[in-house]
C-alpha cells in the first residue's frame, strides 16, 4: 500500500508543482529531456515511502508546504480507490542531501 500511496503522490505532486510554477506537464517533461531544467523544485527520486526533491533555496518554504499538502491529499489515489479514507501523516525535512537532517 505504501508504494501505491507514494506513487500516486509522485504524480499528484509533479502535476501540482508544474501548475503552480506555470508549466504544462508536457512542456516540463520536454525541458527535462533536453536538460533545460525549469526554476522550480525537481523530483529527484523515490526512496521507499519518501519523495526526494531538489529545492532551490528561495523556493524551499512554499514548495515544501505545497508538496506536503499534496502528499496528504493524494487525490489520484483517492479517486481510484474511494474506500481509501485514511488520514496520512506526512512530514518533511530539508537538508543538503537525502537522509541527513538540516544543519
Amino acid at each position: 500500500m505504501a508504494a501505491d500511496v507514494t506513487g500516486s503522490a509522485l504524480i499528484d505532486v509533479e502535476n501540482r508543482l508544474t501548475e503552480y510554477y506555470g508549466y504544462d506537464i508536457i512542456q516540463y517533461h520536454q525541458m527535462l529531456l533536453e536538460r533545460q531544467y525549469p526554476k522550480m523544485p525537481l523530483l529527484i527520486n523515490e526512496v521507499h515511502d519518501d519523495l526526494v526533491f531538489d529545492l532551490p533555496g528561495s523556493l524551499a518554504k512554499d514548495a515544501t508546504k505545497l508538496i506536503v499538502e499534496t502528499m496528504r491529499e493524494v487525490p489520484t489515489l483517492r479517486r481510484l480507490c474511494p474506500e481509501f479514507n485514511l488520514e496520512l501523516n506526512v512530514d518533511a525535512s530539508v537538508s543538503p542531501r537525502w537522509g541527513r537532517k538540516e544543519e
